[in-house]
């Protein structure tokens, strides 16, 4: 990124903290990687995502060094791997637990929208703590110009469906699997790109393969930053299923915004604030939640329209112009100087 330096932390891994994690959500590998990387560095100021072991990192570093701690948190990740059944009863308490006592331990909290702030201050969070900084893009990063015909090409494709995110639970992607058979049997010559890593790839694979649709998937793992950017500009839709639970009801996702940014219609489930924008936009269309029959024939239909396709294209583009980063991350960058002067005084 311009203007900002980028230190990669080491990442040590073993059997026992991937064991660890899954009983304690805490992976003691990871924590101490990231320990000792930001500890010899020196801060002035640490703003940490989740998962909530690595906020830990920060409550310790935050009373070792002085330096204020700015975490970022949607909606407590407890509530919702117990909603999709990840965690049994006690683990939820704890994992709850945990989460309520580093909110009390830090200087600021981020959240990105003020329906996620409401629910940050039912959960007891001081509302003057948090900054509401929405989701933004870089439009000139991601932009229609980029788009080409080599994708299209290189995969022996009249259209390509593309995923990029997070391979979770929470994605809706079995979904997006079980609609491939719909969508091959009316359009053959389909292919759908999955630009992520993730744990449920093998039970993707599995739903593939007992479909006969495995050949119509490449997982192309992580990709450049210059490849992403073309790729998002060169597909023909950007499939964001999402799983109708309550993590994904109030805010707009980056990649999404990323793919209106580069002129790509977006196929997304029928519910919360993302699909207010892509009703309002006219960006993209939207299915019933969890639901593949729905969305392989919303899909279906749409990749049969050329002159409906284009007018989303322009659409798209238009919407993501409202979302810059530049104007949504004025607020943080005010809490960063007002945290670190606080500090040094």
């Amino acid at each position: 990124m311009d203007g900002v330096q980028v230190y990669r932390l080491p990442l040590r891994e073993s059997i026992l903290s991937n064991l660890m994690t899954y009983f304690t959500k805490l992976n003691p590998a990871e924590m101490i990687s990231l320990f000792s990387g930001l500890y010899k560095s020196k801060p002035e100021l640490l703003h940490v995502r989740h998962p909530p072991h690595l906020q830990l990192v920060g409550v310790f570093l935050r009373k070792l060094l002085g330096i204020p701690l700015v975490i970022e948190v949607h909606r407590l990740l407890s509530k919702t791997d117990y909603e999709l059944g990840l965690l049994t009863g006690i683990q939820y308490r704890y994992y709850y637990a945990l989460e309520k006592a580093i909110l009390g331990s830090v200087d600021c909290v981020v959240t990105i929208s003020d329906t996620n702030k409401a629910g940050l201050v039912a959960e007891g969070v001081d509302s003057k703590k948090i900054v509401v900084v929405p989701n933004g893009v870089d439009t000139k990063a991601f932009n229609p110009d980029k788009q080409s015909s080599k994708f299209h090409k290189k995969y022996d494709a009249e259209n390509l469906l593309l995923y990029c995110g997070g391979m979770r639970d929470t994605e809706g992607l079995e979904t997006l699997i079980r609609a491939l058979p719909s969508i091959k049997e009316s359009m053959p010559k389909t292919r759908l790109l999955m630009v992520s890593k993730g744990y449920v790839k093998a039970k993707l694979d599995k739903i593939a393969r007992e479909l006969d649709v495995l050949d119509m998937i490449d997982y192309l793992g992580f990709i450049s930053d210059k490849e992403h950017q073309d790729l998002m500009a060169s597909v023909d839709l950007f499939m964001y299923p999402r799983k109708g639970i309550a993590y994904h009801t109030n805010f707009v996702g980056v990649k999404f915004l990323e793919a209106i940014a580069s002129g790509t219609p977006v196929v997304t489930a029928d519910f919360g604030i993302l699909a207010d924008v892509v009703r309002k936009g006219d960006c993209g269309i939207l299915f019933k939640p969890d639901d593949a029959e729905s969305l392989a024939l919303k899909t279906s239909e749409l990749l049969q329209k050329s002159k409906r396709l284009t007018k989303l294209r322009k659409n798209a583009r238009k919407t993501s112009l409202d979302y810059s980063w530049k104007n949504a991350c004025k607020p943080l960058y005010s809490k960063y100087k007002e945290l670190i002067q606080a500090a040094k005084k």
